[in-house]
């Protein structure tokens, strides 16, 4: 329901003006009635419960979401700084160690989901919470030519590739059970493991990656 122009609140015509103005004088009463109508639909449509009852109907129409955790869940992951596709998968680097290793650990993960032929459903999420968005991105700018130098590899199209650090607790409960695996590394910053409770993501070997990989999708 969306409210009426006169009743609810005066909307001034532009090309018009003086017509406004020229009614307030006419009818100088219509002010106070019009200020106790706007309220009453005001409270009625968009106080937190009508508010909170539209979300909920809306979720529930699109996505048949039958449990509140499930409601709060789908709430947050809208709001990621991120999309998420069929297949979402995450690494924990240990960015402490060699940016050379560090590099070639990022390199053979990437290298599997370019030539993996689901790789347009496919995200990778890559986290950084020990170290800073600018200069993980050096490094995985510095993988990615170094791919693309090494062999002709399509990775326009796909898979998504985002760096995860800067969300909040109640972000990575959401995003957890979103997640299809959690691509193993030599070495992985055991801090971050613990920290968002990835035990909860079911563990991928690089060495079988494509088998794994295709039986989420089937």
């Amino acid at each position: 329901m969306m409210p009426e122009n006169w009743k609810h609140y005066i909307g001034i015509d532009l090309d018009n003006i003086q017509g406004t103005v020229d009614r307030l004088v006419k009818e100088p009463e219509i002010l106070e009635s019009i200020s106790i109508a706007g309220r009453k639909w005001a409270i009625e449509n968009y106080s937190p419960v009508p508010t909170a009852l539209r979300f909920l109907e809306i979720v529930r129409d699109k996505q048949n979401t039958k449990t509140r955790g499930e409601i709060l869940g789908h709430f947050v992951t809208q709001r990621l700084p991120f999309s998420l596709t069929e297949i979402n998968l995450i690494v924990f680097p240990d960015w402490s160690q060699p940016e050379e290793i560090v590099g070639l650990e990022l390199q053979a993960v990437i290298k599997n989901l370019v030539n993996h032929p689901d790789k347009a459903k496919m995200t990778l999420l890559i986290n950084n919470s020990n170290i800073s968005a600018e200069d993980a991105d050096l490094i995985l700018s510095s993988v990615v030519m170094n791919l693309l130098m090494e062999s002709e590899l399509e990775v326009d199209e796909g898979p998504e590739i985002f760096l995860v650090g800067e969300l909040s607790q109640i972000q990575w409960s959401a995003l957890i059970p979103q997640l299809q695996g959690w691509i193993k590394l030599e070495n992985e910053n055991g801090e971050a493991i613990a920290q968002v409770k990835a035990d909860n993501i079911p563990l991928i070997e690089l060495s079988n990656f494509s088998d794994q990989t295709s039986n989420k999708i089937d």
